[in-house]
């Protein structure tokens, strides 16, 4: 195993479990490349301003509409990361 890795235990709901491994199953990925995915989106210093307003922290969109474009966008991105180590 390589010594630059960490293991890392999220305790999470066993339906919400079961849903996202379903998901991400479908969309060909996995609930632990996608879970990875985000973390290395979160560090990336140019994904701050988007993280930021995913969590509420500021410039937060304020309508339905621009918050469900963001999802799409953090997700996207995730989904990128994700599927670039696997695919």
């Amino acid at each position: 195993m390589n010594k630059e890795l960490v293991t890392m235990t999220i305790e999470i709901d066993r339906d919400i479990y079961n849903q996202a491994t379903e998901l991400f199953k479908n969309i060909g990925t996995t609930i632990e490349d996608m879970t990875a995915g985000f973390l290395k989106f979160c560090v990336i210093p140019e994904n701050l301003p988007l993280l930021k307003a995913y969590l509420g922290i500021e410039n937060a969109p304020a309508e339905a509409g621009a918050q469900m474009d963001l999802h799409h966008r953090i997700f996207k991105q995730v989904f990128d990361i994700a599927t670039k180590n696997t695919g």
